[in-house]
């Protein structure tokens, strides 16, 4: 298998695109590919999954999803996303009813005038992207560590505590983009992304 991406300005992958390795030709083959739209303040606005159509050597749109912000106060982000199936006899996006999901963030916003230093991300994640599993390493002794995976519904595929000595298996996981949390107790140490390939 061979992974193509490309980021935007501020780290944003904005184009992914899967081969796999086709025995009989010999040669790999495209496969899938996913776009991703970014807003101003980085939060993701579209995720739109093509497949690969070889009788026609084209990519032709499968789902998308359109995210954007509910409301958004000084502790709490809300988010909504809805998903669409393309009709290829149409050319048109239709909306699947049910597939509707809200994600739900809670921060502190900092002022713009607070003396504050910028908070430095204090646990290293790898390898990311990952084809199996991930490592943590981290300056700083937790007491209950604990890491969570969510899909980009916003919806939790696991949760489980960890050592930094062991690695977390995830090859079981499907090839996608997912957002990481590491917690301790009750409070949230870092958040992030990782993506599996």
């Amino acid at each position: 298998m061979k992974r193509e991406y490309s980021n935007d300005e501020n780290g944003n992958l904005t184009l992914d695109i899967t081969y796999y390795w086709d025995s009989e030709s010999q040669s790999l083959v495209p496969f899938l590919k996913l776009e991703y739209s970014f807003d101003l303040n980085n939060f993701i606005t579209n995720e739109t999954n093509y497949s690969w159509y070889p009788e026609l050597g084209v990519y032709k749109p499968n789902f998308k999803m359109d995210i954007s912000t509910l409301s958004e106060t000084n502790t709490k982000l809300v988010r909504e996303g809805i998903m669409y199936e393309h009709d290829t006899n149409f050319n048109t996006w239709n909306e699947l009813e049910g597939e509707e999901f809200k994600s739900h963030w809670y921060y502190t916003k900092e002022s713009s005038l607070s003396t504050n230093s910028v908070e430095v991300n204090s646990f290293s994640i790898y390898p990311n992207p990952t084809k199996g599993y991930l490592k943590i390493n981290s300056s700083e002794s937790l007491i209950n560590p604990l890491f969570e995976l969510y899909d980009i519904k916003g919806s939790k595929i696991f949760s489980k505590p960890f050592n930094f000595s062991e690695p977390i298996d995830v090859s079981g996981l499907k090839p996608s983009i997912y957002i990481y949390r590491i917690i301790d107790g009750n409070e949230v140490k870092q958040s992030g992304k990782v993506i599996k390939e």
